[in-house]
């Protein structure tokens, strides 16, 4: 799995993340077409936010569609994990 290229951090950077969900981790799959469309976002089973944390990862991540492309066409892939991390 490839790591989400450094221009995308800055479109995270204004996600409040629940604080019930301080310290945890939540790992999400998500689907997108050529061009950054996103199609779908699923927290994964080792999502360790409730309900309300991992809704709003979903809509933290769907903020960010289209994620960037240009630039990045030779390694793009249709599916991509990604953890976000809570301090």
């Amino acid at each position: 799995m490839r790591a989400i290229p450094r221009p995308c951090a800055p479109r995270y950077a204004h996600w409040t993340p629940p604080p019930q969900s301080r310290g945890g981790h939540c790992a999400v799959r998500l689907r997108q077409l050529p061009g950054g469309s996103l199609l779908h976002v699923e927290p994964l089973e080792d999502c360790s936010f409730d309900e309300a944390g991992q809704a709003a990862v979903v809509r933290a991540v769907f903020a960010a569609d289209p994620l960037p492309y240009a630039g990045f066409e030779r390694v793009f892939n249709r599916e991509v994990r990604i953890v976000l991390r809570v301090d």
